[in-house]
Formats: structure tokens, sequence, C-alpha cells
């Protein structure tokens, strides 16, 4: 079972007791939207793996002073698969190492941050000899949020309509073949 984050319980205990400032309530409704992301995407793995495949939830991992925060980490077979949920809203392009919507730049770059989490799960794999592959997912959860990619990436980039094909390959089947209830 997922977690609320500390911070956005917090945020909700404030909330209850009177006014949130701006910056909070924008805090508070990027950990909602994230925690609600988190569970949907995490409904749709019960549901098409059940399981069938080792994971865990919000992992936090401080290893040789370098700090990261995945949503999920899958094992199937010999691959890891570190997934980072997004539940952005609205038309993203991925195109010169940049993601933006309508023109604009995020500050942030998301598969950067998916690159660094796989260099330090890499480092923590050669130290202590787990021969195991690496590989990045993203995942755009929302329905109403899509990802365009222009540049050629080795990550898996997933939005909403792929996701349940991905899981079902994860299984070594094709939706073709799964009996949808």
């Amino acid at each position: 079972m997922r977690n609320k984050p500390q911070e956005l319980c917090w945020l909700e205990a404030m909330k209850h007791r009177g006014h949130l400032s701006n910056e909070e309530q924008n805090s508070y409704q990027r950990l909602s939207n994230g925690i609600q992301g988190e569970v949907i995407f995490d409904q749709l793995f019960d549901h098409f793996l059940g399981n069938e495949v080792s994971y865990l939830d919000d992992v936090t991992l401080d290893y040789r002073g370098d700090v990261l925060q995945m949503d999920k980490i899958l094992q199937n077979k010999s691959t890891v698969y570190l997934a980072d949920i997004k539940n952005y809203q609205g038309n993203y392009v991925y195109e010169n190492n940049a993601l933006k919507i309508g023109g604009t730049v995020f500050a942030n770059d998301i598969i950067e941050q998916a690159r660094r989490a796989r260099r330090i799960f890499t480092r923590l794999f050669e130290d202590y000899q787990l021969p195991l592959e690496i590989k990045n997912v993203i995942v755009f959860i929302n329905d109403q949020g899509r990802i365009i990619l222009k540049d050629d990436l080795p990550e898996i980039i997933l939005n909403y309509e792929e996701i349940p094909s991905w899981l079902m390959s994860l299984r070594g089947r094709t939706q073709t073949s799964q009996n949808m209830n």
C-alpha cells in the first residue's frame, strides 16, 4: 500500500485548519496530483500483473551521498525497471534534449532525472556484483496528458493508452491474447 508523502499530510492538516499560502497551495496540488497518479498506476499494475512481477513502491535511496526517490521499482527476470510516474495534463514535446509545453522549456528535465537514477542504480549493482539490466520507464498516467518524442531516447516513455500493453509485455503476453473482462 502506497503512503502519502509526509509533506502532503502536513499540508492537508494545515489546509483543514485554515488558509494555505500560494506556495503551500501549489505544493499541495503538485503532491496531491502526484499521489493520485501513482495510485492509478498501482491499480493498473495490480489489474494486469497482480503478483507476477516483484516490485517496491516509494523507494528513497541514499547511496554514497546520492539521494533519489523512485515511484516504483519493478523486477522482471534479470531486468529492473525504474518507474517515474507523471500525472501531467496537456500536450508535451520532448525535443533537443528538453521537455516543452507550448514552447516553454521545463526547468526540471525528467529524462535527465531518470538517467541520474539509472546511473546511481548501475553503480550500486556493480558495487554489489548484481548482474541486472536497468531500464528507465517514464509513465504519463493522466489520460489528459500526452508526450510526443522528437528525439530518439533509450528510455521507455509511455502515454496513458500504452500502459496496459507494456504491463502485459512484462508477462510475455500481448494485449490480443489477454482476455478482457
